[in-house]
């Protein structure tokens, strides 16, 4: 989830909506057990090992649910933006979103341009950008739009589709 708040961060903060998080996760609930000024009498042992399990057990489904939350508010988040991109019609400089090579061959020599010593914004116009803001305004569409919503033992993900993982490999001289 980093690399996706990341890229939303990124994306609110070329549009100035403000450095509110895209992923907050509430704090653990405090039960009145661990509130409680005096110490709760301990007779019955397994009766306390029972009660203990069932309470990580809640304990685990509510953090579970809230990192779901928190995931299907970042995915509304990044179709927000996806919108808003469309809307504004963003010049991609020539990347193709159903070429996902075209964006990584692109990443690659901004990339090996900046390991040479060029700044990101002489690196973006030699690839053929604007500037360094038009090409993270490009890179943060083509993420968004291979972004992939899934759902694995309940678990709720944002992932790179495998189309683009794959790319990405291939650009970057991997196994394709």
């Amino acid at each position: 989830m980093g690399l996706f708040r990341a890229i939303l961060d990124s994306i609110k903060r070329l549009f100035g909506i403000g450095d509110a998080p895209v992923l907050a996760l509430q704090p653990h609930p405090v039960s009145a057990r661990d509130n409680a000024d005096e110490p709760a009498l301990d007779d019955d042992d397994d009766a306390d090992a029972d009660a203990d399990d069932n309470d990580d057990s809640l304990d685990q489904d509510a953090t579970h649910e809230q990192a779901n939350e928190a995931v299907e508010d970042a995915w509304g988040d990044l179709r927000a933006v996806i919108a808003k991109f469309e809307a504004e019609a963003i010049e991609l400089a020539g990347v193709s979103l159903d070429d996902p090579m075209s964006f990584w061959s692109r990443a690659s020599a901004i990339a090996s341009a900046e390991r040479a010593g060029s700044s990101t914004d002489e690196a973006a116009r030699a690839s053929g950008f604007d500037d360094a803001d038009h090409w993270f305004r490009v890179r943060a569409y083509v993420e968004a739009k291979w972004s992939r919503r899934v759902e694995r033992d309940d678990v709720v993900e944002i992932v790179f589709a495998e189309g683009f993982e794959r790319a990405r490999d291939r650009a970057r001289g991997g196994a394709a």
